[in-house]
């Protein structure tokens, strides 16, 4: 029974797993293995408090405060606020439909329940909950405190002698210049193209490295290599 109920909560997405956590009051966390353990052990002996959950949570501390302080690190260098997703926002929009539909279900077969049918959507369907899912993004983006950029040291370059021959081709080179149009920075291109490719029904499909290949083939490998950090980060961010 309890390797049975193991596995069954392993098989949930993680996004899916944080819904099931909340709904139980339960303590979420980045670590996908530390949210089984929870989960299961609060499922093998349900309770009405938070008295189980804070037991589960002291023997968790002892191996997971590496992980913690990490992830404490990483939310105090971005400064913004984790907001729901649009899966999220939509499975809490049917949830109690869904729960008196199914009284005799599981919080587990509900969450596979949510993922189902979210997945039969189409994307106008979907439109709403994406939107607004931006829109607590950006708020959370705007009230979070911004970074003070330090100056850069800039080396004084030397002057050279005039030329007479070349002055005039030197401010020819400089109104072309300025009549170029700014492009976006190459982060800003690589999220555009993740944001494209995610955009798929079904995200099973899809994994890191795939996402990544299709970069390489778009922007060169030595790009992709540059900012591996980031890509890697901001799918996270997206499947979350």
């Amino acid at each position: 029974m309890c390797s049975s109920l193991r596995k069954r909560v392993e098989k949930l997405k993680t996004a899916e797993l944080k819904f099931c956590m909340q709904i139980l009051d339960l303590k979420r966390s980045s670590d996908k293995s530390e949210m089984v353990e929870t989960a299961v052990s609060f499922l093998k002996k349900p309770s009405g408090d938070r008295t189980l959950m804070s037991k589960t949570s002291k023997v968790q501390k002892l191996g997971s405060k590496k992980r913690k302080s990490a992830a404490k690190k990483r939310k105090k260098e971005s400064g913004k606020k984790r907001t729901a997703t649009s899966y999220m926002l939509f499975a809490n929009s049917i949830r109690e439909k869904i729960k008196k539909e199914n009284p005799e279900k599981k919080m587990t077969d509900l969450a596979k329940i949510f993922g189902e049918k979210w997945r039969a959507l189409s994307d106008e369907a979907k439109e709403p909950f994406k939107k607004e899912a931006e829109r607590l993004k950006e708020e959370a983006g705007s009230a979070a405190p911004q970074k003070k950029k330090k100056p850069k040291h800039t080396k004084k370059k030397k002057m050279k002698k005039a030329d007479p021959e070349n002055e005039e081709t030197d401010s020819d080179d400089d109104e072309d210049d300025e009549d170029e149009p700014l492009g976006l920075k190459t982060e800003d291109k690589l999220k555009a193209s993740i944001d494209e490719i995610m955009d798929v029904k079904d995200l099973s499909s899809l994994s890191v490295r795939k996402i990544k290949d299709k970069l390489k083939d778009a922007y060169g490998e030595a790009v992709v290599k540059e900012h591996k950090s980031m890509i890697k980060t901001y799918i996270k961010s997206k499947v979350e």
